[in-house]
């Protein structure tokens, strides 16, 4: 991703704390996005929030149940013009 493709945007990421929902989340901010990053896994999430790309940036992290509709509206609730959402959540059951 070009650095500054995505400069002045916010990207709302579910699934952030691990695998392809964390890199893109990872991406998004080297492109120059606020970020908001949304996982059931807080610590991780918070891992993850330490490690993006600054720029500038008001990157936030929300502990977010995809499965529970309320959750899904605290998740978006204040977070003002969202430019694109990367759904990534899910869920592996054996």
């Amino acid at each position: 991703m070009l650095p500054g493709i995505l400069k002045d945007k916010t990207v709302l990421v579910t699934g952030a704390a691990s695998g392809i929902g964390r890199k893109i989340a990872e991406l998004s901010s080297v492109g120059g996005a606020t970020v908001i990053l949304c996982d059931l896994n807080r610590a991780a999430l918070d891992d993850v929030l330490g490690g993006l790309a600054t720029g500038g940036a008001d990157h936030r992290a929300v502990v977010c149940d995809v499965t529970d509709n309320d959750d899904i509206a605290k998740a978006f609730a204040g977070q003002g013009k969202i430019d694109a959402v990367v759904h990534s959540a899910g869920m592996w059951r054996p």
